[in-house]
């Protein structure tokens, strides 16, 4: 059993160790079974922990306080560094895995974040892989709870009963008709709570049964994606005006020059997405060169949302 205090179960991470978590958490966040909205499904941990000790020989770290521990600080780090990359006058550095800006601009940054305070030299050499495990959350800005959790709530209201009368201006009375209770003081006080019906109306009681955790999750994914498609079109709204401007502008359709491509690839770079969806990034602006006006056109802070848009909207079904 760990032994709890401040200090008292520290441990040290050898560089390989911290490449092995996070490349396990990359794994994870691609598995349905682990990756939900905001974050991982509950006792994740432990899974990560069962993959460590199989990769790495004498792995001693574990799950409940090490893992958890360093998941917690690559979090944190991971956040501070991306919302601080993306501000006008910060960018990142591939080469030294750390923020690029003037001391000066970051001593004025650290006066109303101090948690950033540190954080000009300090080398991070996980933010675009990390970026694959929570950078999408953050995008999106999405956050939901577990299965676990989901399942709970849904199975929680199992021993209520709904009342509604067939007048729709009657609203549902819920009662309990769990065992054990004062039936004869909580039946009077709900009724009193109720409105009083009319001797014509009926009225019908139906109880609601606990969804199966199957269920749960396909309505979950059902709101998810509706959501999801909500959020792109109301960014393509955004950017149809400035597109379509720049468009009608366009003397030709001929494909973007080299010399153009690679400006555009290290524009890309600059803006903090995961070496694979700047692939994909530059796939797109080369087949549609209105994009790489709008995106050079677009402040600084704002070319980041931009990118992250179209590429959300070239893999929506």
């Amino acid at each position: 059993m760990a032994v709890r205090g401040r200090g008292k179960n520290k441990q040290y991470w050898k560089d390989e160790e911290i490449d092995a978590l996070v490349d396990v958490l990359q794994e994870l966040a691609s598995d349905p079974l682990w990756k939900v909205d905001g974050g991982f499904k509950n006792n994740y941990m432990f899974q990560v922990h069962k993959i460590l000790v199989s990769r790495i020989p004498n792995f001693d770290k574990e799950a409940d306080p090490h893992i958890d521990s360093k998941i917690k600080w690559l979090r944190k780090k991971y956040n501070l560094i991306s919302e601080i990359c993306m501000q006008s006058g910060c960018q990142w550095d591939d080469v030294e895995h750390k923020i690029n800006c003037e001391k000066q601009w970051f001593d004025e940054w650290c006066l109303n974040h101090k948690n950033a305070v540190g954080l000009l030299n300090f080398r991070f050499p996980y933010l675009r892989k990390l970026d694959m495990v929570w950078g999408r959350d953050r995008a999106t800005g999405v956050h939901a709870e577990d299965f676990v959790e989901a399942s709970a709530n849904v199975n929680c209201p199992k021993n209520m009963t709904v009342c509604s009368s067939s007048d729709s201006e009657d609203e549902p009375v819920i009662v309990s008709d769990a065992q054990g209770s004062p039936s004869s003081s909580s039946t009077t006080q709900a009724t009193k709570k109720r409105k009083k019906l009319s001797p014509r109306r009926k009225t019908f009681c139906k109880s609601k049964k606990p969804r199966t955790l199957q269920q749960t999750i396909d309505a979950r994914l059902d709101s998810f994606i509706t959501k999801f498609e909500s959020v792109c079109d109301h960014m393509a709204s955004q950017y149809a005006i400035v597109t379509n401007a720049l468009v009608a502008e366009s003397k030709s359709d001929e494909s973007l020059s080299n010399e153009k491509m690679q400006e555009v690839i290290n524009e890309l770079l600059n803006v903090g997405i995961s070496p694979m969806d700047v692939g994909r990034a530059a796939e797109i602006c080369y087949n549609d060169p209105a994009k790489v006006q709008v995106i050079f056109a677009l402040p600084s802070h704002l070319r980041r949302s931009f990118v992250l848009g179209f590429l959300y909207l070239s893999v929506a079904p």
